[in-house]
């Protein structure tokens, strides 16, 4: 059963799919498109310096702070 909810549809009664499934890339892949992992929404980069970008979900408020190590 489809329920509406402004511009998203809930499904209701289904079990919601995990936000990451672990090792397949869909995470970055979200990210490289703007997309929260949480609720698909848009996500906006809020900060890219050489070792570390933040990320902010203009939809659900989602923060990811991605740290990337010197040898990266």
């Amino acid at each position: 059963m489809v329920a509406s909810n402004g511009h998203r549809a809930i499904l209701v009664g289904e079990r919601e799919r995990p936000m990451i499934d672990e090792g397949d890339g869909s995470f970055e892949r979200k990210l490289a498109n703007s997309q929260c992992p949480r609720c698909r929404s848009l996500i906006e980069l809020r900060r890219d310096d050489k070792h570390k970008r933040e990320y902010k979900c203009t939809g659900c408020n989602l923060k990811i702070i991605d740290v990337k190590g010197e040898s990266e």
